[in-house]
């Protein structure tokens, strides 16, 4: 297994690490039956057209709240000693849902295509070596260029975005690549880091779980620390609890951010 330090210059020099196999077969098993039993009710209570229209087609939300094996992970937490080496250990979670390429899906197609996760904070982060998150890509599946592994750009952490040459077929050629892993990997990435969704051209889905962390000024995207139930929190430890941001007041003014920092 990598260790942290090798992890930490990764991320710093490519914009992502590896980390293959560190959830066990079983833990893969209830994972893969969790993200099935999730998708299916969203569709059935939402319909596909609905969450095609709202961009949530192929994800599924609030899973923290939704099945023990979910639970399992934010007790664990197996990527959070690099996640914690980078950003601290007051980070905490912007975003933790399932991510599922459809058979036919990625690549292009709508909302695979390039992209970067914190792109509304890229143009205000300075310093490219400044790393405001990091997204854990959890792999339910193993992941290879038929079922669509994730397309990363080496290097455009680093870059503004008019400078990423995401048009630029010949450079992409030459770049970009495909993240393949077995079942139970992680990608740990920079999430400015450019990347996409390979295209899916098996008849099975393509699962993984997404876990983004990020520093503990910035806004989630959703407050687990609500969304979660209760009782699930209560059999968190402090850690758990902190990466669902039971302890994260974020600020409401420019004041309150420099009073924190």
């Amino acid at each position: 297994m990598t260790g942290v330090e090798e992890a930490i210059e990764a991320i710093a020099a490519q914009g992502y690490v590896i980390l293959p196999e560190i959830l066990d077969r079983q833990f893969v098993t209830d994972l893969a039956a969790a993200c099935d039993r999730l998708q299916t009710e969203d569709a059935q209570r939402y319909g596909e057209e609905y969450l095609y229209r709202i961009g949530q087609q192929g994800f599924i939300i609030n899973v923290g709240d939704r099945d023990p094996a979910f639970e399992r992970l934010l007790r664990e937490r197996p990527a959070l000693p690099i996640v914690d080496a980078i950003l601290g250990d007051d980070a905490f979670l912007y975003l933790f849902q399932g991510v599922v390429v459809p058979p036919g899906g990625g690549m292009g197609a709508y909302p695979w295509k390039w992209h970067c996760d914190l792109y509304h904070v890229t143009e205000d982060v300075r310093d490219r070596a400044f790393v405001p998150g990091l997204n854990c890509l959890f792999y339910i599946d193993d992941v290879h260029g038929e079922n669509g592994a994730t397309w990363v750009m080496p290097g455009t952490h680093g870059l503004p975005n008019q400078e990423v040459p995401i048009g630029d077929a010949a450079y992409l050629s030459q770049a970009a690549h495909q993240v393949e892993a077995p079942a139970g990997s992680v990608i740990i990435f920079n999430p400015l880091l450019w990347h996409c969704a390979g295209h899916n051209r098996t008849e099975q889905p393509r699962r993984a779980i997404k876990m983004l962390f990020v520093r503990s000024w910035m806004m989630p995207q959703m407050d687990y620390a609500r969304s979660i139930r209760s009782e699930i929190l209560g059999r968190l430890d402090a850690s758990g609890r902190r990466i669902a941001g039971c302890d994260t007041a974020v600020p409401r003014t420019f004041q309150e951010l420099v009073a924190q920092r």
